[in-house]
């Protein structure tokens, strides 16, 4: 009972809205702090703040409080916070949490939505590998003895699959992107990627309808440049600044493209292209549900206080809260 308690509490603790100016403001100063301790330390990373002041979730951030403008900027500036200059990679609570709870919105489709949206289930199928290695804090000697067991219980292949989670990440976020992409661009592409109107790409080849469209970077053009509402855009235009950081000589989507191939071909199975990718994904998923945000947000809340309110051995299908 005191878990569950204890859980609950965690969950509402901060049950205030927040702006998009203060979400900016909080990761951009801890981003430019966390950029300034990898130079001192020559490639490494040495950090002599508190870190966890600059945090969304200990500012008042309640996630499922968010409009779907704000979701947006998270993404952006979490993004900005979670890949550093040098390609650093950190991945925090409050990436976890802003995944988790746009993977509760993708999962929390209305009564009337029948059919399940391919593209929406694999990105959530991302974040459950984003998920998987998450393990609950706070437990008391008992509860933490018991969940030691049934760690030691799980065959030795699941446990082999959550230990390499990220690997695996790495390999899902892509085509969850590519799903994403093709979804928000319904009107030039169909789910398949085949041609439905044409389009030309900056610097890339022109499509033709029955064509076919596998190329993440004309998909990520094609979205930036024709199909994106501005809010959307804007998002984007911040997020191909900050790629620019890790290599100004490439440009952003050409720079995500190159991660994808070298990934397919087993070169670079780095966590800087996972949390990148699976952010960007999840940047378009929102987009994609934005007509009944409302909706999916009364919906994925009820999910996410039931399974709260069941307690730590009451999970049953949601994403939020990550743990």
């Amino acid at each position: 009972m005191e878990c569950r308690r204890a859980r609950a509490a965690s969950y509402n603790i901060f049950r205030m809205s927040t702006s998009d100016d203060r979400i900016v403001a909080l990761c951009d100063e801890l981003a430019t702090k966390l950029d300034d301790a990898v130079t001192r330390a020559g490639g490494g990373l040495i950090v002599d703040f508190d870190l966890e002041q600059f945090r969304l979730r200990n500012n008042g951030i309640c996630w499922p409080d968010l409009s779907y403008g704000e979701l947006q900027t998270a993404c952006a500036a979490l993004l900005r916070v979670g890949v550093l200059r040098n390609g650093y990679s950190i991945v925090d609570q409050d990436h976890l949490y802003l995944w988790s709870w746009i993977a509760q919105l993708l999962h929390a489709h209305p009564p009337e939505v029948t059919e399940p949206i391919a593209a929406h289930d694999t990105l959530c199928l991302a974040v459950r590998a984003a998920l998987a290695p998450v393990r609950l804090s706070g437990l008391d000697q008992n509860t933490q003895e018991l969940f030691n067991l049934v760690d030691r219980l799980i065959p030795y292949h699941l446990r082999e699959l959550r230990t390499h989670s990220s690997e695996i990440l790495t390999y899902l976020a892509f085509p969850a992107l590519e799903a994403a992409l093709r979804l928000a661009c319904g009107d030039f592409v169909d789910s398949k990627g085949f041609v439905l109107a044409p389009f030309a790409s900056v610097g890339g080849r022109s499509y033709a309808p029955g064509n076919r469209c596998s190329n993440l970077r004309d998909l990520l053009l094609l979205l930036y440049d024709r199909v994106a509402p501005s809010d959307l855009r804007d998002m984007l235009t911040r997020i191909r600044v900050h790629l620019s950081t890790l290599d100004s000589t490439t440009d952003p989507f050409e720079l995500v493209f190159a991660w994808r191939n070298s990934t397919l071909h087993g070169e670079r199975q780095l966590s800087t292209v996972s949390a990148t990718v699976l952010t960007i994904g999840l940047l378009v998923g929102l987009h994609t549900i934005e007509s009944d945000f409302g909706a999916r947000q009364s919906r994925a809340r009820k999910i996410a206080d039931w399974e709260i309110g069941r307690g730590l051995y009451g999970r049953s299908y949601g994403f939020f809260p990550p743990a």
